[in-house]
């Protein structure tokens, strides 16, 4: 694949009104995991409101501007399909008739990838500097040529969702908001029945390695079979597993709970005599 036209270093620099360097430079002194935790400092006892702003304003995926530059889109659609969030998709769905949802999309690399591949790909997240900027350069090179790329800001309240998705992308979001429990039914309620979501979360960072990951988060969310509860309870059952034996893949099915329960019991006997 060839594409038309692809970023320019001059995007950056009229977007954000400097060069990559002039913009790190200040960041130099210090790791990214020190620029984290003074960031992030006083996360924990933030309100929702407080804490959207913090995502909103602190340009927390500037560490990532350095690989925003010339072959931007191209150096994208080049790198290797190894990670199991596209993988699964391409199995799922070859002919790439399927709607994707990436909620919390960062960057943008994931859902970018797969639009780039030809899927309908929507990229949600708080309207951070990053996000406006990605959303720029999709719009002035990859839209025009027919690739069909979406974006939704997600607000204060994050019920923002409208359409339905096949396969819905959650990954290592879970950790960094507010109320958890209320974006999982919220993304659940646009997922089509006996279909798909990948969903990735850190709850377990119990010495704090990360300083963004919530720590009332952690400690409400680090048992693991109490958290595959909840989402089972929103049936939401584990499909597929990495190669680290971690649940990656849900499908979302239909049915009264109690037999949703049932093939959970099921399917963890199956896996109980395969070992």
């Amino acid at each position: 694949m060839k594409l038309e036209n692809d970023v320019k270093m001059e995007d950056f620099v009229e977007f954000f009104g400097k060069t990559r360097e002039e913009l790190l430079k200040p960041r130099e002194q210090i790791s990214d995991d020190e620029w984290k935790r003074k960031v992030f400092r006083n996360a924990d006892s933030l309100s929702r409101e407080a804490l959207h702003s913090l995502y909103k304003d602190t340009d927390y995926y500037l560490m990532d501007s350095r690989e925003v530059g010339g072959s931007y889109f191209s150096h994208i659609f080049s790198e290797p399909l190894v990670h199991l969030v596209f993988q699964f998709p391409l199995k799922m769905y070859p002919q790439k008739n399927c709607k994707i949802l990436e909620w919390g999309c960062g960057t943008g690399r994931i859902g970018l990838k797969l639009a780039l591949l030809g899927y309908d790909v929507t990229l949600a997240d708080i309207p951070h500097p990053h996000f406006h900027f990605i959303k720029l350069l999709c719009e002035k090179y990859l839209i025009p040529q027919g690739f069909k790329i979406n974006f939704i800001p997600i607000t204060v309240n994050e019920l923002v969702l409208t359409d339905m998705y096949d396969y819905i992308i959650c990954r290592e979001v879970l950790e960094h908001v507010a109320d958890v429990e209320p974006v999982l039914d919220h993304l659940v309620s646009h997922l089509r029945y006996k279909n798909w979501m990948f969903l990735s979360y850190f709850f377990d960072d119990m010495q704090g390695h990360d300083p963004s990951h919530l720590h009332r988060n952690t400690l409400k969310y680090n048992n693991p079979e109490k958290f595959l509860g909840i989402l089972v309870r929103r049936k939401l059952i584990p499909m597929v597993r990495n190669e680290a034996g971690t649940e990656k893949v849900f499908q979302k099915l239909s049915g009264s709970l109690d037999e949703i329960l049932l093939l959970e019991e099921e399917r963890k006997e199956r896996e109980a005599k395969k070992c």
